[in-house]
């Protein structure tokens, strides 16, 4: 939809063209070619749209990438013909890293068929019209618009195209168009990566280019696992898609293939594999109970339960009877959040949210939350605050002299660490829950909270066990830190996890905030005086402060000459960015100059007013901005001084922050 809504607006700017066989708008020349030189009344015949761009120039294929509007064309046919969607050859990657577009360089021809009337009489000249509308770039973006015609003539049988070196492009281009449809299968996972599945013997090496516009992550490259079936290929979404079509360049014993395909996409749980229909529900109960068995043994889970080892120690030569009362107590935990989650789950996919088991990982502010608290179990596992003379003693008050409470809250805690984790068998039975009705989904997931649960209850309704754990003394302290290491390892992965969702920004300002929190902890355990207690809380105040997120983008005004007038004239500095949603140079601009901290930061502190001239949609007043710098294209960089007398200075179409920062050193 927002590719769509982009090309009405570049509609709009295409107003100038021609009406002749060859036509020249902007730099790009157009030619209309036929297969034949006269056609047969009813038969099908192709022409073909060709595009010839300067050395250094492109235009786009039917995706464009991240960047960029593919090439329309307008048929005006005489009545009863009619015309065939556009064939499209295979594209090149253009890449202008961070982006990646698809499409053209140096020319292109594009194809459709067309069908004329079965009542074309004999003899009859008619004249096959189209407009094409295109987006040529190089550094600056320009659209283009063009009406290219040919006239042909209706003969008894039809007379093929006899222009050899017509031909040869015709032949050269007609090569590249994927004629063989292959059957796909494509799966799409709750961190935004798919899985494309093709069968097909011999494959040596493939190519994958997407025609699923806008969805698809083009500058990770995609992975392809090739065995003896078929290939695998991975990657990611942008936004999540119902269908993913494509085209593969397919190279084999037989040689090369251009092979195309359209699939439905089918969302699933992170980890699992395609559930067969014919498996039984016991097989998927079992399943998920052994899934749950063996997410113990994952590192997000095996340092929250090695902590109940540390209780069972201590409980050993207490009331052992009463044992099996801590383990239903941390069952209940387990079963009780399950269900909460899972309750959520299904509400949010009622809604249409494609999620899947641990989806609140996906939450930059939770995985913050659970980084802070399980830093805080880290350091009290190395010994640097104790339990009952620390943050820990609220937790101790509410619990009674059996620790019930704290063995239910522990299996709470052991459900909230788990969510990211996903253990062999566990997949399956998450997948087939996730696409199952209501009850069933509960059903399976209560047995997968029991696999969960099962080790702890076990060892609770053995008191006997218990009894011969080693008794309480020195080695324990040793244990506590071999503990402490194992969650310090679950506070690197949240961390590593952080850094996915928030980038290399969030990776250093977590890592800072982790520093400020371990630091006003352990004043805290050691402050005798209010004054040290009061420093450390505002150092635990200001780890949260400098975790939070910050703008990276100070406020842009929308372009307005009079507003532009009116700032030059008081002095103020104005940088003015001329730019474009298709101007492909445009947007690794901002991404790598215009949107970075110090650039941002050198804007603050000059007191600069940004002002954004978006040409996207047609706009007079931008055009005739753009015209008093004897410019047509975009993008372009304009740096109003404070002297109102001078002459703005004009930026460079490609941009480095050493070029921002010197013009606005001179300001």
């Amino acid at each position: 939809m927002k590719r769509f809504l982009l090309f009405l607006a570049f509609v709009q700017l295409l107003f100038l063209g021609s009406e002749s066989l060859q036509a020249q708008s902007a730099r790009t020349k157009v030619t209309m070619l036929s297969s034949v030189e006269r056609f047969e009344a009813g038969k099908p015949f192709k022409v073909g749209i060709r595009l010839q761009m300067p050395v250094g120039w492109h235009t786009y294929w039917v995706n464009p990438g991240d960047s960029g509007i593919p090439t329309e064309v307008i048929w005006k046919l005489p009545d009863g013909f009619s015309a065939s969607a556009l064939e499209w050859p295979i594209p090149e990657r253009i890449e202008a890293l961070p982006l990646v577009t698809l499409g053209y360089e140096n020319e292109v021809v594009l194809f459709s068929v067309i069908t004329p009337s079965a009542s074309v009489k004999k003899g009859s000249k008619v004249a096959i019209v189209a407009e094409v509308r295109w987006l040529e770039c190089k550094e600056t973006c320009i659209p283009g618009k063009a009406t290219v015609s040919m006239d042909l003539v209706s003969a008894e049988k039809e007379i093929p195209q006899s222009n050899a070196e017509l031909m040869t492009v015709w032949n050269r281009f007609q090569k590249e168009i994927p004629r063989e449809t292959i059957a796909a299968s494509s799966e799409v996972f709750p961190d935004k990566s798919f899985r494309i599945k093709v069968q097909k013997a011999g494959i040596q090496s493939v190519q994958f280019f997407p025609r699923t516009e806008g969805k698809i992550a083009l500058a990770q490259p995609f992975s392809y696992k090739i065995d003896s079936g078929g290939v695998e290929i991975s990657g990611r979404f942008e936004e999540f898609s119902d269908k993913l079509a494509g085209v593969l360049v397919v190279k084999g014993v037989s040689g090369e293939e251009l092979l195309q395909f359209d699939s439905e996409v089918k969302t699933m749980s992170q980890g699992s594999t395609v559930v067969s229909e014919k498996r039984s529900l016991g097989v998927i109960l079992f399943f998920a109970f052994i899934g749950g068995l063996i997410l113990n043994l994952m590192p997000c889970v095996l340092p929250v339960l090695s902590l109940k080892i540390l209780g069972f120690v201590n409980d050993a030569e207490g009331d052992a009877s009463k044992a099996w009362k801590q383990g239903a107590a941390f069952t209940m935990g387990v079963l009780i959040s399950f269900w909460i989650l899972t309750g959520i789950l299904v509400a949010l996919r009622l809604g249409g949210e494609g999620l899947g088991w641990g989806f609140q990982l996906q939450s930059p502010a939770f995985v913050l939350g659970m980084i802070f608290f399980f830093l805080a179990m880290t350091l009290n596992l190395f010994g640097v605050f104790e339990f009952g003379a620390s943050l820990t003693s609220l937790q101790n008050q509410v619990t009674d002299k059996k620790g019930w409470a704290k063995s239910f809250g522990s299996g709470v805690l052991a459900v909230v660490v788990a969510t990211p984790c996903s253990a062999p068998f566990m997949g399956a039975a998450v997948g087939y829950a996730l696409s199952q009705s209501i009850g069933l989904t509960f059903l399976v997931m209560t047995f997968l909270g029991f696999g969960v649960a099962a080790p702890y209850l076990f060892l609770s309704l053995k008191p006997e066990w218990i009894r011969k754990m080693p008794k309480p003394g020195e080695w324990m302290i040793g244990f506590k830190q071999f503990l402490g290491f194992l969650m310090l390892g679950t506070v690197l992965w949240l961390i590593w996890v952080y850094a996915q969702l928030q980038g290399i920004a969030g990776l250093g300002s977590v890592l800072m905030a982790s520093l400020l929190l371990s630091f006003g902890i352990w004043g805290w355990s050691r402050a005798q005086k209010v004054l040290m207690k009061v420093l450390s809380v505002m150092f635990i105040i200001a780890a949260i402060g400098v975790s939070l997120p910050e703008s990276k983008k100070i406020p842009v005004e929308s372009f307005s000459s009079a507003r532009l007038e009116a700032l030059h004239q008081e002095g103020k500095p104005v940088f003015v960015d001329f730019t474009a949603a298709w101007c492909l140079t445009c947007q690794v601009n901002k991404k790598l100059v215009l949107h970075t901290a110090e650039i941002q930061k050198a804007f603050r502190e000059k007191g600069v007013t940004v002002m954004e001239a978006d040409w996207t949609n047609s706009d007079p007043e931008i055009t005739k901005a753009l015209e008093t710098f004897g410019r047509a294209s975009v993008p372009l960089y304009v740096l109003y001084g404070k002297d109102s007398k001078a002459a703005p200075q004009v930026l460079p179409e490609i941009l480095t922050k050493e070029i921002v920062l010197k013009a606005l050193k001179g300001i």
